[in-house]
């Protein structure tokens, strides 16, 4: 072992000291989405500071960080402003809250901020209030909390889920959160030109919004249902930017090999069409992030794995809470914010 590797690991066995060394905390929320982000801030006005967040990815926000447009902060701000805009604003007011600033400080390397570690697996969540986690900074190790707040948020359901037929091309079938990671995060436009969007929830028309942004134009967008997902209103927009709504249609097979080359459908006439395009976009149908809740001892729904919780957000241990879009997977940024700003002022009561 050479002298840099010896470095790494004592460096790492001392924030690892760190975090066990401050174990118990009050609370130890999992998620720095809105959702937990506006529990940290409630938190922090009633005075309660020992608070950890634990966040998987390496950036603090959630799904809101990849999305370019103006949708955000009209129920917390009461005006329009982008992703990126409304995580930066409600974790400013969340730090700013933070009367320890120095509590945990140069605890990690990868820390976003002093009350906030990215880059954590929670492996497991057990009774007593037991989190075994890993990550490059601490490894694999235990930490403590008189209560936890489960905020992992949602994801949306991938092709295979959906048990769409056809090829399997390598190019051209993505979700919606995959494309506007890939425009407002990495920076790279895609290399389609004539996308097909499936869905029209909310989510499904934000995509229509990210193609305009870079010049896409979609085909058309496709759903399966005799009426569309989201508000009536939301139909207005695909007709304005004339992109062709098809109702009572469902997706049964997508061709191509390197990439899409087609896609076939079925209309409610049960007639079969076959169209070309280049790419695939699948949306919404959003599920809870339950993978923890499924091997715990919790109480879920034994066909979703979705925590079951009474109207204060408790699950069958009282230690254990959720918030968010694990409870209602799809709604916006800033109903989850508040959700979890309402629950955090309720906990900070009975810690």
């Amino acid at each position: 072992m050479n002298q840099a590797q010896l470095f790494s690991e004592a460096q790492n066995n001392d924030m690892r000291q760190r975090f066990l060394q401050d174990s118990p905390y009050d609370v130890i929320i999992i998620g720095a989405g809105p959702s937990g982000i506006g529990a940290a801030t409630a938190l922090k006005e009633q005075g309660i500071h020992n608070i950890l967040i634990l966040e998987r990815e390496s950036q603090v926000g959630g799904a809101p960080r990849h999305c370019g447009h103006a949708s955000f902060g009209l129920r917390v701000y009461k005006y329009p402003m982008t992703g990126p805009a409304f995580i930066k604003r409600i974790l400013a007011k969340c730090q700013s809250k933070n009367k320890s600033k120095n509590q945990f400080k140069n605890k990690a390397k990868n820390s976003m901020d002093d009350f906030i570690l990215t880059g954590v697996s929670v492996l497991s969540i057990h009774e007593g209030g037991i989190l075994k986690i890993s990550s490059d900074a601490t490894g694999i190790c235990e930490l403590k909390a008189l209560k936890i707040i489960i905020a992992t948020g949602a994801r949306e359901t991938p092709r295979h889920a959906r048990l769409v037929s056809g090829l399997r091309p390598s190019q051209g079938v993505l979700t919606s959160g995959a494309l506007q990671q890939m425009i407002y995060l990495q920076k790279r436009l895609p290399s389609f030109l004539n996308p097909i969007v499936i869905g029209t929830e909310l989510v499904s028309f934000s995509v229509l919004w990210t193609l305009k942004n870079i010049g896409i134009k979609a085909r058309f967008m496709l759903e399966e249902n005799p009426k569309i997902s989201a508000y009536r209103c939301c139909e207005l927009f695909p007709m304005l930017l004339r992109i062709p709504l098809k109702k009572h249609t469902k997706l049964i097979e997508i061709g191509g090999l390197e990439h899409v080359e087609y896609i076939t459908i079925k209309n409610k006439q049960n007639n079969i069409e076959k169209i070309s395009c280049d790419a695939v976009i699948f949306t919404g149908k959003f599920i809870g992030e339950n993978a923890l809740i499924r091997s715990s001892h919790l109480a879920h729904d034994p066909f979703t794995g979705q925590i079951l919780v009474d109207q204060f957000g408790m699950s069958s241990d009282p230690i254990y809470y959720a918030t968010g879009n694990m409870l209602h997977p799809g709604e916006t940024g800033d109903r989850c914010y508040l959700e979890g700003f309402k629950l955090g002022a309720s906990l900070a009561k009975v810690i």
